[in-house]
């Protein structure tokens, strides 16, 4: 059945005009004229299915997962650029910022180390060398790994170790800082020290402590010596600037001989007895700076009489000549002349006294006891204690300068023997550039030997000095 277009009315399939309104009704068209001739069939209508909230929340899921593992690559990658590393090493270097270099490196934990002096050395090390090193080791991820990075001295200074993760996806590289071994040498056996908080022990003089750990750097050192005049310290700083670092700690030189009127005297320190005779000794300090040290020698008499010396401080030294001097009317009963054969005017005695002085002086600035050894009786006293106190200034740097020379007074003892009384007046500066001003009044004892004068003793009758 079939409508009017114009006003509704139900229309037969073959009428053309309404019969209501008589409007003309249009012609089956072509398709449907076709239509018309076929089995009419229902078709089942296509079913359109909504996506379920399950699946739309795993599909989202994914998508997430996948964009975080991107962004995560794409951090993760970044983050391990050792480009990075190495311009953050490199900037801490230039700005000294040793917080920011030390994070980036690996310290042995166990080794010194001043961080601040640290990074300064790397600067003055070539650090230049040392990061373009680091770079061309990190690029060329085939290479061989451990690497080592030298300084321009050529010493080892880092270890660069490659370490792959993530199935080998990633790779991350540890810098790990090298440092130093550092041992201490001293001039005198049983010497302590401490670098910093590590205490050295040496033995044996001149000969290495155990070595220790140190990364290059300025350290403090502290060292204590004990010898039978008491504790001699120092204090003093060390740079570390050498994979294999001896150094050198002298504690003060004992350059002090001891001579005395008799043989076989036993020198007594700080009322203790040493046990040794003055002659014993070659030598008496190094002495302790801040405690004063009284030294005597005791000789019993072939009486059998114990007489004391008397006390010497270690202030009251001629530059090493301790002389432990007895007050004995015997002894100068002994003194004989030697191969005497004419006698000398005492003003000839005064003017001998007065050239040894001039030479002595030379003697002393240029190390050298040949200028004053013909003025000297050999085998005496006075030659025994000046050879080896000469012997003993080649390796210091001390200067005299004898601004003085007066005879106070001259006597003949004995036939051939002369007692000649002196002012002396001199300033002594040591390796340090210290200076002392001294007046020191002696006594000569004069022989006459041969066919000339010979000195046989000096004594030091009285010194007073002088810092300037």
């Amino acid at each position: 059945m079939s409508y009017c277009q114009q006003c509704g009315n139900s229309l037969a399939e073959e009428e053309q005009y309404c019969t209501s309104c008589g409007t003309k009704q249009p012609g089956p068209t072509k398709e449907a004229e076709t239509n018309s001739h076929k089995v009419t069939t229902r078709e089942k209508p296509v079913s359109r299915k909504t996506m379920s909230k399950r699946s739309k929340v795993l599909i989202g899921s994914f998508v997430g997962l996948a964009l975080l593992i991107f962004g995560a690559h794409v951090a993760l990658s970044s983050f391990l650029d050792p480009v990075k590393q190495i311009q953050a090493m490199d900037r801490a270097v230039s700005e000294q910022n040793s917080e920011a270099f030390l994070q980036h490196v690996n310290i042995d934990e166990e080794a010194l180390m001043n961080p601040d002096e640290y990074v300064s050395s790397l600067a003055n090390a070539g650090w230049e060398s040392m990061r373009e090193q680091f770079t061309v080791y990190m690029e060329d991820e085939a290479g061989d790994f451990d690497q080592t990075v030298t300084g321009n001295d050529g010493q080892d200074r880092f270890i660069v170790k490659k370490n792959d993760i993530a199935l080998g996806l990633y790779t991350t590289y540890e810098i790990e800082a090298l440092p130093f071994r550092v041992s201490i040498t001293s001039n005198y056996d049983q010497s302590d020290f401490a670098i910093e908080d590590v205490k050295l022990h040496v033995e044996k003089a001149n000969e290495p402590s155990k070595s220790i750990e140190a990364y290059p750097g300025t350290y403090h050192v502290t060292g204590l010596m004990k010898n039978a005049f008491g504790e001699v310290t120092l204090s003093e700083d060390i740079t570390v600037d050498s994979s294999e670092g001896n150094y050198q700690l002298n504690f003060a030189v004992a350059n002090a001989w001891p001579t005395s009127d008799v043989e076989g005297a036993i020198l007594f320190i700080n009322g203790e007895s040493t046990g040794k005779t003055v002659e014993e000794f070659e030598t008496l300090g190094p002495f302790p700076e801040d405690k004063e040290v009284s030294m005597h020698a005791e000789w019993k008499t072939p009486d059998g009489e114990m007489i004391k010396s008397d006390p010497i401080t270690q202030d009251g030294d001629d530059f090493g000549n301790y002389h432990f001097a007895f007050e004995l009317p015997v002894m100068e009963n002994k003194e004989e002349p030697v191969e005497t054969n004419r006698e000398a005017p005492l003003d000839d005695v005064e003017e001998f006294v007065l050239d040894f002085r001039d030479a002595y002086e030379v003697a002393l600035n240029n190390r050298d006891y040949s200028y004053i050894e013909d003025y000297l009786l050999d085998g005496s006293d006075a030659d025994a204690g000046l050879s080896k106190y000469v012997g003993d200034l080649k390796d210091e740097n001390y200067t005299y300068e004898f601004n003085e020379n007066l005879i106070t007074g001259a006597e003949q003892v004995k036939e051939g023997i002369f007692k000649i009384f002196t002012n002396e007046k001199f300033l002594f500066t040591n390796h340090l550039g210290d200076q002392i001003d001294y007046d020191r009044e002696k006594i000569y004892t004069v022989v006459t030997h041969g066919s000339g004068l010979q000195i046989r003793k000096i004594d030091i009758n009285e010194t007073n000095r002088n810092e300037l």
